[in-house]
């Protein structure tokens, strides 16, 4: 089994309901851009809005 879809899987469960912030949009990703561009979860948007705002190249969207 690939490894990246094992941790994928592992943050969609930890994080589940959170707001994930990445460093680019993950709509369309591979699993392992998934698990690469991944940065952090917060329980309120306005936390993770602040960390994405921190640069321009972050996408917040919800685990």
């Amino acid at each position: 089994m690939n490894k990246n879809i094992v941790v994928k899987k592992e943050i969609k469960e930890k994080y589940q309901g959170q707001w994930g912030v990445f460093t680019h949009e993950m709509y369309k990703a591979t699993d392992e851009d998934y698990v690469n561009s991944f940065l952090s979860a917060f329980d309120e948007y306005k936390d993770a809005f602040v960390f994405a705002s921190e640069c321009d190249s972050r996408a917040i969207h919800i685990i």
